[in-house]
């Protein structure tokens, strides 16, 4: 319900002076506040809104009508069209970067491993070179789905005299040779020469593009890129000590001629980022200039798309010239993995390079080509931790370079995202100015919100060839004197750029809201980016955690434990899934600080006392769910872990209905059954710490595994409960939304309790004696040990954000289906890097059909439930 606020005056009228003096003087504005018959101060307004009574009745609009003369002026400061810098653009790009640079150099190294190099000669010594440069382009029809559904969004398209086709299709196809070049000369220096070497010179790139982005793009730069691009060469040239699969032996090492491989691939990619930014700027944002409209990301695709398309031509055309077709059937039947694990190393190469070019030419897209370079170079320090993590490379640890280059480009993105902050924050202001210019002879409205100004176009009332008389409007969204000061803001800002006008504003202040919605307002709309990122942190936090887990187990050599040691480490398992919440304290800092203009709210609305009882419960349910989860791992085979485990998919929908008092509809029917086909078919997967046969308690721990999924699913439940009846209903008396710092919120307050439970159970279980002996004992080394559990607590706090926010954004059914269908992206990963048993005893583990097939009713899970969302989505927007 909304308050509504009725003034017995047909107007308020509101006589705005603005004066302007000498052009030295200073400009004044003079704000005075009339009425026909009355004249009313600023305390009394406000008292006057406050004791109106509340109307049911449909509203009116509301407007303030201001007469301005706006001359007109051809120049801005800002390009309108390009997009500003859109966070959550900018962060899911980042975040593909990430993921595709470090899923695609793990896999390539996988590769390079298994078909066992070293009985290469010298005439095999470039062999796939070419087949490296396709997998980087080779996946792009992946792409085609994705740009076709966002270019059917479009209308009223420009000519094709605008688009310059000619022009673009002759600059794709530059980029296109460009990109197979690239791939050639990249993959042909780490085959030469040893790869710190390789890592030296292809760190050139970060000279490289600055200069091109000067000259060719016009880019300036201040101290903080300056100081970012510093601090990301230092971090790429301490990855020199990483390992790779392919390194030569010194009887293959041909210095000359991989040095200028390595530095032509360098200065090529400089060139490439460079020349996309061009396109953006040159052709594909001046599509929409005589539009409303911003551009879309769909350019993205297109620009990877046909450029990816001429780089897959040349490439075919080099490896069937290098006769490497033949090759390639012999590499797959001489596997050790097998075909399966073959086919799923190329073809997960070709999705991660996809992944990793949507990545950065959505930076370049977003930003600017030298950010985009910058978060590639600062990716590397993170392969080169995983490359020590999962394979057994002589010599590579995790060494002192290692741990300085993670500091480093934590350092590097983090100053190139501060100057992203203050230019974001310094051009908001003249946004609004420059809009109102550019609308040359059309009529003006800002909407006076809360938090920001926005344009909306008229019609125009044009008074001479020079000038034009355009009308504000001015709605008034809520009680308080807040517009007006947004008002006399906007007048001085207009004073400045146009010298004296005089204005008459006529504001009926006639507010009556309606009570009753068909959507809750206090509960954020399925907003996609949020969505999107949320189901991103899920996937990488629950794989890398898993992957990390497996790889503990696996060192800790588990097979040397007895009964009585059977179930050591169990409560440092379930507390590192809670003791990572400190990191979320800075991003709940700055997200709540960035409320203002609240109005007062009473300890009464926030239930702070029911609140503290709610995330005692939470916590607890959290410590004890890890701890049952951790122990039914241990106790029993996985195979039969497993399906007990997946019946957290059926309490879920249980709980849903009955606390939550969701519907489920059929989208939502059909996604909880094929995730549960995804779940089941992954009982074949193996796990690093499985019991062996003497360890076995089925009863104790089948009960566990199955109270784990019931605590699983209630804490989900119990997450939404929290923002449906308490956080959610902190802003009924507000205009605003709810903020994701909510997120951080119920993760940071639970984490807390549970970290506490779990830190008491591992000092009375005495598990704290053992962790300095792992240690000690760890055959990768101190420094490798300590980065696997710190990993742990890291991914683990990623994995709690995007099911918190999955929950947040939409429902605990979605954030418990996402949760499900990651399991078979994670079975894959352990075959790649784990070289277990299979869930038989007998024989290594494999790429079975099982797997293969559990990705389908994976993507079909999710493919229904967000269908569903669109189609909610879409009904609701009527």
């Amino acid at each position: 319900m909304q308050t509504s606020l009725v003034m017995q005056h047909n107007n308020i009228i509101i006589h705005t002076r603005i004066l302007q003096k000498h052009k030295h003087t200073n400009r004044i504005s003079d704000i005075t506040l009339k009425s026909n018959s009355l004249r009313i101060s600023d305390s009394q307004f406000q008292t006057m809104a406050q004791n109106q009574p509340i109307f049911q009745i449909k509203p009116e609009e509301h407007f303030v009508q201001i007469p301005v003369s706006i001359e007109r002026d051809s120049t801005t400061l800002i390009n309108s069209n390009r997009k500003p810098n859109h966070w959550p653009t900018i962060l899911l790009s980042t975040i593909c970067v990430i993921i595709g640079q470090s899923i695609a150099k793990l896999l390539e190294n996988f590769y390079y491993d298994k078909i066992n190099r070293s009985e290469y000669n010298e005439h095999r010594q470039n062999d796939g070179v070419w087949t490296q440069a396709l997998l980087q382009t080779v996946g792009f029809p992946l792409l085609l789905l994705p740009f076709i559904i966002l270019t059917a969004k479009k209308h009223n398209q420009p000519s094709s005299d605008q688009f310059h086709y000619k022009s673009l299709a002759v600059i794709y196809i530059c980029m296109g040779i460009v990109m197979s070049v690239q791939g050639r000369l990249s993959a042909m220096g780490k085959l030469e020469i040893p790869f710190g070497i390789f890592t030296l010179i292809y760190t050139t790139q970060l000279f490289f593009t600055p200069i091109f982005a000067r000259f060719v793009n016009k880019i300036k730069f201040n101290r903080w890129v300056v100081i970012s691009l510093v601090l990301a060469i230092v971090t790429g040239a301490l990855t020199l000590s990483s390992s790779f699969g392919g390194e030569p032996d010194e009887a293959e090492l041909n210095y000359a001629r991989g040095s200028w491989a390595a530095l032509l691939a360098a200065l090529c990619f400089s060139l490439l980022l460079c020349n996309i930014q061009n396109v953006f700027d040159s052709y594909i944002f001046r599509r929409t200039e005589s539009t409303t409209r911003n551009p879309s990301f769909s350019s993205v695709f297109e620009v990877i798309i046909f450029s990816s398309l001429v780089a897959t031509l040349i490439s075919m055309v080099g490896l069937l010239i290098a006769g490497e077709q033949h090759d390639l059937k012999t590499e797959m039947n001489g596997f050790p993995k097998g075909k399966g694990s073959y086919v799923m190393a190329m073809v997960g190469q070709a999705v991660s390079w996809q992944i990793y070019w949507v990545g950065t030419v959505g930076l370049v897209f977003s930003v600017s080509s030298v950010l985009s370079n910058v978060i590639s170079v600062v990716t590397w320090p993170i392969v080169s931790v995983l490359v020590v993590i999962f394979f057994n490379y002589m010599d590579d640890e995790l060494d002192v370079f290692k741990g300085v280059a993670l500091i480093t480009a934590v350092l590097s993105a983090a100053a190139y995202f501060f100057r992203l902050h203050k230019e974001n924050r310094e051009t908001s202001l003249q946004i609004c100015i420059q809009s109102v210019k550019r609308k040359q002879s059309s009529a003006t409205a800002f909407s006076l919100g809360a938090d920001e100004t926005k344009v909306k176009r008229l019609e125009p009332t044009p008074t001479s060839r020079h000038r034009f008389d355009q009308i504000l409007l001015c709605r008034c969204q809520n009680s308080h004197l807040e517009p007006l000061s947004k008002l006399t803001r906007v007048s001085n800002l207009i004073a400045e750029e146009w010298g004296s006008i005089e204005h008459l504003v006529q504001i009926p202040v006639n507010i009556e809201r309606d009570s009753t919605t068909l959507v809750n307002p206090n509960r954020k709309p399925n907003h996609w980016p949020t969505i999107l990122l949320s189901t991103i942190f899920v996937i990488i936090g629950q794989c890398i955690a898993k992957l990390l887990e497996n790889f503990y187990y696996e060192q800790i050599n588990r097979s040397e434990s007895n009964k009585h040691h059977q179930n050591d480490s169990v409560w440092t398992q379930a507390l590192l899934q809670t003791v990572g919440f400190p990191l979320l304290l800075l991003p709940f800092i700055i997200l709540t600080t960035k409320k203002h203009n609240n109005p007062p709210i009473t300890s009464d609305q926030f239930h702070y006392k029911s609140l503290a009882v709610i995330y005692i419960c939470i916590g607890i349910l959290m410590s004890v769910q890890a701890r049952l989860s951790a122990m039914g791992k241990l106790e029993i085979s996985f195979i039969l872990f497993t399906p007990i485990s997946l019946t957290q998919l059926f309490f879920t929908p249980i709980f849903a209905r009955f606390v939550n008092k969701i519907k489920l509809n059929r989208w939502v029917v059909i996604s909880l059954v094929f995730a549960i086909g995804a779940g089941a078919l992954t009982f074949t997967s193996p796990f690093g710490g499985v019991s062996y046969n003497r360890e076995h308690k089925y009863a104790r721990s089948v009960w566990a595994a199955l109270f784990a999924a019931v605590c699983f699913s209630l804490l989900l439940c119990n997450i939404q409960n929290v923002f449906d009846s308490y956080i959610f209903k902190r802003t009924e008396s507000t205009t605003r939304k709810p903020s994701f710092a909510s997120v951080f919120e119920v993760i940071i307050f639970s984490s807390l309790v549970a970290t506490l439970i779990s830190t008491v159970g591992l000092l009375i279980a005495g598990e704290q004696h053992g962790l300095e002996r792992e240690m000690n004992g760890f055959p990768k080394g101190k420094g490798a040990y300590v980065m696997v559990m710190v990993g742990q607590a890291v991914s683990w706090q990623l994995y709690w954000v995007g099911i918190v926010g999955l929950v947040f954004s939409v429902s605990s059914v979605l954030s418990n289906v996402i949760s499900v269908v990651t399991w078979p992206i994670l079975s894959l990963l352990v075959v790649v890097f784990f070289n277990f048993r299979n869930f038989t005893g007998e024989g290594d583990d494999e790429f079975d059909t099982f797997k293969g097939f559990a990705f389908i009713p994976a993507a079909l899970s999710v493919a229904a439930y967000f269908f569903g969302l669109h189609k909610e989505n879409r009904n609701s927007a009527y």
